[in-house]
């Protein structure tokens, strides 16, 4: 009977293992995607922050606690083709995590919950970056910037949204634990 409860214990663990492996090679596509020339179409010459829709998508279906290692590491990444250092990070920590939480105990996460919460968090998330990057060092810039660059970038990783949600519903849906 041990034995029974061991390997149904090592089974769960190998398949989470293989779920965040898939979930860290999402990521790493996604960013490769993100910032090669020819990677991604562009609209209205910008592109969607693919790491960012994904990491929303998988805050909505994963716990908190992963969801802290997922912000952290996208944080990383959009920091390196986005914003300067550690801001990302910071940001994506605390507002993942929250999201992630509220998720779990205020509202079911469905493909319409994951498109506004993907707008609010990317509007946020492009205020925080276009504030540290144009705004508050005083760019004469700064609004033409918001209205060229950010808009668009949020609208597009929008409209993306959807098909980041289907995608890591089904990861997860085909690795949950099935008791």
């Amino acid at each position: 009977m041990k034995t029974n409860v061991k390997n149904k214990y090592d089974v769960y663990k190998l398949l989470k293992v293989l779920k965040y492996l898939l979930y860290f090679a999402e990521f790493a596509l996604f960013f490769v995607l993100q910032n090669l020339p020819s990677g991604f179409p562009l609209i209205f010459s910008v592109k969607p922050l693919l790491v960012l829709s994904l990491l929303i998508s998988v805050s909505l279906i994963e716990s908190e606690m992963s969801t802290v290692f997922f912000s952290l590491g996208a944080g990383f990444l959009l920091d390196a083709g986005v914003a300067p250092l550690g801001l990302s990070s910071l940001f994506l920590c605390i507002v993942c995590t929250f999201l992630s939480a509220l998720s779990k105990k205020k509202f079911k996460a469905t493909i319409l919950s994951s498109v506004v919460s993907t707008f609010v968090v990317t509007l946020f998330y492009a205020v925080f970056i276009w504030s540290a990057v144009y705004f508050l060092p005083g760019s004469e810039k700064a609004f033409a910037m918001f209205v060229d660059r950010y808009l668009p970038m949020v609208i597009y990783t929008v409209l993306i949204s959807p098909l980041m949600y289907i995608l890591n519903l089904g990861i997860f849906r085909v690795f949950r634990n099935k008791h």
